[in-house]
């Protein structure tokens, strides 16, 4: 974990980066974070100021106090409540406009930092530690498999 940002890297464990999460939730989710990685990486590359939560639209309350709080220092307990049908709907507005590389780059959630995709990445952990039943298992799955579509096309994308 050494080439992830020092910002991130201080909360592995709180965003599902540690062994114990990934033995938890799956193969999956391990492949999923792996594409993280590589994604928060190019995004670093790009620079510009630290991430605040997406300008477009809000993403779920719960991630908004967890950003702001971590940016802070203060690290106060986040009630992730509700979770899971927030994370579906605020997925879906996220690739509205589609999901190319080049597409996502466009928008202000995708970047790196506390306010950028990792939000993505702590919300899906929260929901998948909340899951009942083999619909919601299979929901999650659905939306993970997206995102990690997306985290994994983002280091080829053109302008990185």
């Amino acid at each position: 974990m050494t080439r992830i940002p020092g910002a991130i890297q201080r909360y592995a464990i709180e965003i599902g980066l540690d062994d114990h999460t990934v033995g938890q939730l799956g193969h999956d989710w391990q492949l999923l974070c792996e594409a993280w990685v590589g994604a928060e990486l190019a995004l670093s590359r790009l620079g510009g100021p630290p991430a605040l939560p997406a300008l477009e639209f809000k993403p779920p309350q719960c991630l908004i106090e967890w950003s702001r709080s971590r940016v802070k220092k203060e690290e106060e307990p986040v009630d992730f409540a509700g979770i899971e049908d927030q994370m579906v709907r605020w997925w879906k507005r996220c690739i509205s406009d589609g999901t190319s590389a080049n597409r996502v780059l466009e928008k202000s959630w995708c970047r790196s930092g506390l306010g950028g995709i990792v939000l993505i990445l702590l919300g899906l952990k929260e929901w998948g530690k909340r899951i009942h039943g083999k619909a919601g298992q299979e929901k999650w799955l659905g939306v993970l498999s997206e995102v990690n579509s997306v985290f994994t096309a983002i280091p080829s994308a053109n302008i990185l």
